[in-house]
Order: C-alpha cells, then structure tokens, then sequence
C-alpha cells in the first residue's frame, strides 16, 4: 500500500508578514494625520490673519476718506465726529474700554474696537471694525486736544502679529469753513 503525501501547500501570508504590514500602515496614518493638522492649523491662522488685516486695511481707507473729505472734524471724548454738509459721521473708538494687555494672548476677534456710524436723513448705518487701538492722539493747530475741533489724528494700534503700527492724518481746512465755524 502506497501513502499518498498529497499535501495541499496554499501561498499565504504569515502573521508576522501581516503585523509588519499593520505597524507601517499604522505609521503612514499617523504621519498623515500630523501633517494634516499642520496644514489645517496654517490654514486657520493665515485665514484669521487675513480677516485682521482686511478689517485694518477697511475701516484705515474710510477713515482717510472721511478725515479728508469732512467739512469740520471733532474730538467728543473718545469720540471723532465728522460733519459733512448733509451728514455727519461718528467713529467710536472705545480706547478707555479696551484695557488690552499687549503682551496676552487673549485678543478676541468679538471685541469691537471701532464703531463706525453714519447718520444721514434720520437713517443710521453702521459698521464695526476689529482694530485693537491703543493710543490715540489728537491735535488743533498743534496744541494736543481731547475735545473740540481737531485738524490732526495719531492713532497706535495693535496690526498683524501684535506689532504696533501708527497712522497719521492730517486735515487742511477750507477757508470758508474755517469762518463759517471760528
């Protein structure tokens, strides 16, 4: 009687071939993972970043527009008030309010700063800008003035990645204005 040795040899992995393929796919996970964070951390600074800025460079065009275009510009507190002939408008800047500590991490994004209001025709339209002022200086005719007309604004503010950025506006008033109001 002859025995058959017809044993079946099936090719298949072994379970250490599968482990080894398990602890490197565990690997390429986890390093896409922390690459993905990475990227998605970025996307969100550069995105709040932006929003920052965007708001800066908005609300800083109107008030060049408005210092230059106003007919008479005052100082109410902290307060910039500027009349036009049919309108007026008021940017409220908060600075006493603030209390913004440079150094802290803790500038919130829904702490208005600015509040810009326009009335015109008993309508008011306003607009809130997200800028961190921390001084604001304003003068008439060189003498430093914390109520009344002005003809010259130096605000400090906080700008991109905390680095205090300044502005300057300077009014030229008309003559016509000038004895209309003096």
């Amino acid at each position: 009687m002859k025995k058959s040795n017809n044993k079946l040899k099936l090719s298949a992995f072994t379970i250490v071939e599968l482990l080894t393929v398990m602890m490197i796919s565990i690997l390429v996970i986890s390093a896409m993972y922390s690459v993905w964070r990475i990227i998605d951390r970025t996307v969100f600074k550069f995105n709040e970043t932006s929003e920052i800025v965007s708001e800066q460079t908005d609300c800083l065009a109107w008030l060049k527009q408005d210092f230059q275009n106003a007919r008479n510009i005052e100082r109410e507190g902290d307060n910039i008030v500027f009349h036009f002939n049919d309108y007026q408008i008021v940017y409220d800047f908060n600075i006493n309010k603030n209390n913004i500590d440079v150094n802290s991490n803790a500038l919130s994004k829904k702490q208005v700063k600015i509040k810009r209001i326009l009335y015109k025709n008993e309508e008011i339209q306003d607009s809130n800008f997200n800028i961190f002022i921390l001084k604001m200086n304003t003068f008439y005719r060189n003498k430093l003035v914390n109520q009344g007309k002005i003809d010259y604004l130096e605000l400090t503010f906080l700008g991109e990645n905390k680095a205090l950025n300044q502005i300057v506006l300077t009014k030229e008033y008309a003559s016509a204005d000038l004895i209309k109001i003096e």
